[in-house]
C-alpha cells in the first residue's frame, strides 16, 4: 500500500512519476512535470456553442457544420480556427478546424487557452471518447456542465509538441494506407464485376434473368447455367433442438454464426461470434459439421454474408442463422462458387427473395433455386486464383492499418485519459 495525501492506494509510483486522481476516483500514473486538469478550467479550453443557420445548400462558399461534419454550404462563416466537438446527436465527435466555415448549433467550438496546444487538444479529445458522457435519451446531447467533469493529462508545451507531431505523423500513414486499401477494394469489386459476368477472353455474350425480372445481365455465350440444388447440397441447423445458453462450454467443439463471417480473407474469423458446444451437440448434428471448400451464407440477420472455409482450424459448426453449401465432386469449384455469392448479383438476389418484416430471411428454398453461371472448371480456377489474390493484398494492407492504428493507440494513451 502506499500513502497518497493521507489515503492509502494499491500502487506506489515510478520514479520520475506521481499518482492522480483521474476521473471515478481511479488512480493514474503520470510525469512528475505533467499536471491534470478539469477540461473545462479557465487555463484549458473556453467552450462555446455554434450559431443556428437558416439557409443550406448543397453547393456553397463554406462549409456547414453539424455534429457529424459537414452537412452542406453557405455562404457566411462564423468560425475558422477551433476544435469542434458534437453536441446534440453524434455527441463527442471531433473535428479538427483550420479553414472559415459554419458552425451550427449543434456544435460546441473549443478554442485554447494557456496551456493548450490546438494539435495536442485534439488527438486528447478524440482520445477522451466525449460520446460515453452524453445523456443517454433518444436524442444524445453533451454539454459543457457534463464536460466539467472530463479530465485530461498535460505536459509541457514542449512535449505536446512532440506528442503532436508523433501522432500526426502516424496520422498521415494511416490516411497513405489507406488510400491504398480503397484503390486495392474498388481493384476488387471491378475484378469481381469483371470476371464473374464477362469471364476471362470471351467475344460473345447472352443475356440472363436471375431470379426476378429486374435481375438480367450478360454471361459469356459458352458459359452453363444450373440450379445450386443441382451442384452442391445446402444444409443448416434445424432449430436450435433445445439447445440452451447454459449448455455452452468453456473448451469444447466451435459453434460459427453470423458474425463470425466478416470482411477478412476468405470471410470467416474463427474467433468471433463464437460459442463452444459439448460433443454431444457437436455429434448429433452431423449435416452441419463444417469441412473444408464448405461455403457458409447468413440465411438471416445481416442476410447474405459470406465465408469460405479454406482451411478449418479445429472441429466447428454453425449456429440456426447460418446455412452451409457444399459442392458435390469439387463441381463447381467451391472457390469460385464462394466469389459468385460475394457478387452484386448473387446478393441483389438474396435481398429481392428476402422475407418477413420482424426478421427478415433468406430461405434455404430460395438459396437452392438460385442460378448459377458455370465458366468451364479451368476458368473457375482461374478466375477463383486471381480474385483470392487480390483479396489475400487487400487483407494484408487492412492488417498493417490496424497495427498503425494500435500504435497511434497507444501512443495517446500516455498522455491523456
Amino acid at each position: 500500500m502506499y500513502c497518497l495525501n493521507g489515503i492509502y492506494v494499491d500502487v506506489k509510483p515510478r520514479k520520475g512519476y506521481k499518482l492522480v486522481k483521474t476521473l471515478f476516483g481511479k488512480y493514474e500514473e503520470i510525469p512528475d512535470s505533467w499536471e491534470i486538469s478539469s477540461l473545462t478550467h479557465k487555463d484549458i479550453l473556453y467552450l462555446s456553442s455554434g450559431e443556428a443557420i437558416g439557409n443550406i445548400t448543397l453547393k456553397g462558399k463554406y462549409p456547414v457544420y453539424g455534429s457529424n461534419g459537414i452537412i452542406g454550404y453557405t455562404e457566411q462563416y462564423n468560425e475558422d480556427d477551433a476544435i469542434l466537438i458534437g453536441r446534440v446527436g453524434s455527441s463527442g465527435s471531433i473535428h479538427y478546424l483550420d479553414q472559415k466555415v459554419w458552425v451550427t448549433d449543434n456544435v460546441l467550438i473549443s478554442k485554447m487557452n494557456k496551456k493548450l496546444l490546438k494539435k495536442f487538444c485534439y488527438y486528447a479529445l478524440k482520445h477522451a471518447k466525449l460520446e460515453r458522457f452524453a445523456t443517454k435519451s433518444a436524442q444524445p446531447l453533451l454539454t459543457q456542465s457534463i464536460l466539467k467533469i472530463v479530465k485530461i493529462k498535460i505536459p509541457s508545451k514542449t512535449e505536446q509538441q512532440k506528442i503532436a507531431s508523433i501522432l500526426s505523423g502516424v496520422d498521415a500513414t494511416i490516411e497513405a494506407t489507406q488510400k491504398v486499401i480503397d484503390k486495392t477494394e474498388k481493384l476488387k469489386k471491378g475484378l469481381m464485376q469483371q470476371l464473374l459476368i464477362r469471364g476471362i477472353g470471351h467475344t460473345k455474350s447472352k443475356k440472363i434473368t436471375f431470379g426476378r425480372h429486374f435481375i438480367e445481365y450478360n454471361i459469356p455465350d459458352d458459359w452453363d447455367l444450373t440450379t445450386l440444388n443441382v451442384c452442391a447440397t445446402v444444409h443448416g441447423r434445424i432449430g436450435w433442438k433445445n439447445l440452451r445458453s447454459d449448455e455452452y462450454v468453456e473448451s469444447g467443439f466451435l459453434m460459427l454464426s453470423v458474425w463470425s463471417l466478416i470482411d477478412t480473407l476468405y470471410g470467416i474469423n474463427f474467433t468471433k461470434g463464437i460459442k463452444r458446444l459439448s460433443k454431444f451437440r457437436y455429434d448429433e448434428s452431423p449435416e452441419i459439421q463444417l469441412y473444408n471448400d464448405d461455403v457458409l451464407v447468413a440465411k438471416d440477420g445481416d442476410i447474405g454474408r459470406i465465408g469460405f472455409v479454406k482451411k478449418l482450424p479445429e472441429p466447428a459448426t454453425v449456429n440456426s442463422h447460418v446455412v452451409i453449401v457444399r459442392v458435390h465432386n469439387k463441381s463447381p469449384n467451391p472457390e469460385f462458387l464462394y466469389w459468385f455469392f460475394k457478387s452484386k448479383q448473387f446478393q441483389t438476389y438474396c435481398k429481392a427473395f428476402t422475407s418477413g418484416t420482424t426478421v427478415p430471411l433468406f430461405t434455404q428454398k430460395d438459396l437452392r433455386n438460385s442460378i448459377i453461371p458455370l465458366p468451364k472448371i479451368a476458368e473457375q480456377q482461374k478466375i477463383a486464383s486471381i480474385l483470392s489474390g487480390v483479396d489475400a493484398i487487400s487483407t494484408l494492407l487492412v492488417t498493417k492499418i490496424r497495427m498503425r492504428l494500435a500504435t497511434f493507440l497507444k501512443l495517446l494513451s500516455l498522455s491523456v485519459l
